[in-house]
């Protein structure tokens, strides 16, 4: 088979737009942390969407938009993914509620020792919490997306980064806050 043919495999079941073969491995490795593997594949082939159990092979961190915007200096989501993708280094799911509430979830492991809390802007998720996680080639709007996607198996954000940017989010909106009430 040529490489450009063995680049892309196409999805039988949904009859969508071919996936790129790299995305399989991808979904193997997601679909793992799912009650049921051939549930998930079919949700994110029909829904773009299914839901994974945290603690064992994946933990989250829940961020605000506001903690996220205030440490990438920007709300411009392009800005934000590129800016998460070079701090973090891993994949984080961007979930806009309303136009003024965003939620970021960066994908850390389970093992990654990240157990500080800032309960106002970021929560460590693990065993117990179920979250909704997009297909991993939803990369845009409407809906939750990647930004970024995960590029490969085990594809997880440093949490070295996370804490770096859960930081420098706290203390720029302590400042912004303390500006604010100076005035």
């Amino acid at each position: 088979m040529p490489a450009q043919d063995r680049e892309h495999a196409v999805n039988a079941t949904s009859g969508a737009a071919p996936v790129p073969v790299r995305d399989h491995a991808v979904i193997e490795w997601l679909a793992r942390s799912a009650a049921d593997r051939n549930r998930a594949r079919v949700e994110w082939d029909g829904h773009g969407m299914t839901v994974l159990a945290m603690g064992e092979r994946l933990a989250a961190v829940r961020m605000s938009g506001e903690l996220v915007h205030a440490a990438c200096a920007t709300d411009d989501p392009e800005q934000v993914a590129a800016t998460l993708a070079e701090i973090l280094d891993g994949p984080v799911i961007r979930d806009r509620h309303t136009l003024a509430d965003v939620t970021y979830f960066a994908l850390v492991s389970p093992h990654a020792g990240l157990v500080r809390d800032y309960p106002r802007h970021a929560v460590y998720l693990a065993a117990g919490v179920y979250l909704g996680v997009p297909a991993p080639h939803h990369v845009a709007p409407p809906g939750a997306y990647w930004a970024p996607p995960p590029r490969y198996e085990g594809d997880l954000c440093a949490p070295q980064g996370v804490e770096e940017l859960v930081r420098t989010g706290a203390r720029r909106l302590r400042e912004s806050e303390n500006a604010g009430a100076a005035q």
